[in-house]
């Protein structure tokens, strides 16, 4: 005896997940939630102190328009799936620049760090919430903070 309600239902289940993967794959991401990407501190290696401070003030400006765009998306493609039922990001999706100058503003302070001789900019807050949001532990977070500020 074969039960089609069971069936019925099993499908159901599956379509539902199936649909709850790919949404979820396809939405874009707040810039809080992406990691930044390797990026190598020999690349800024021949710099002087005064090209790498440039450098970082251009990265947080070109990183804070950014943010502001990515935000934007994600905010569309959270509506996207509330009113249509899946994401609407498409090519306005940019996690992958915001990855790309987080990671080169890190390797620019930690080239600051390492030349000693120079003064290392403190981040704006919201750049700062965005490097630090997904740590969840305050403690962590505020030590991580103190050690990116202080040197």
């Amino acid at each position: 005896m074969t039960r089609p309600d069971f069936k019925c239902k099993n499908r159901k289940t599956i379509h539902l997940l199936g649909l709850l993967i790919i949404i979820g794959f396809g939405c874009a991401s707040n810039p809080e939630n992406i990691n930044p990407s390797y990026v190598s501190t020999l690349r800024y290696n021949k710099y002087t102190c005064e090209e790498l401070l440039v450098e970082h003030n251009e990265l947080i400006n070109a990183y804070s328009i950014a943010a502001k765009k990515q935000r934007t998306v994600a905010a569309g493609d959270v509506a996207g799936v509330i009113l249509l039922g899946f994401p609407v990001a498409g090519s306005a999706n940019i996690d992958y620049e915001i990855a790309s100058m987080k990671g080169n503003i890190l390797a620019i302070r930690k080239m600051l760090v390492e030349k000693n001789t120079c003064d290392i900019p403190p981040l704006p807050k919201d750049i700062i919430r965005d490097f630090f949001a997904p740590i969840t532990l305050p403690e962590v977070r505020k030590q991580r903070f103190m050690d990116f500020q202080l040197r």
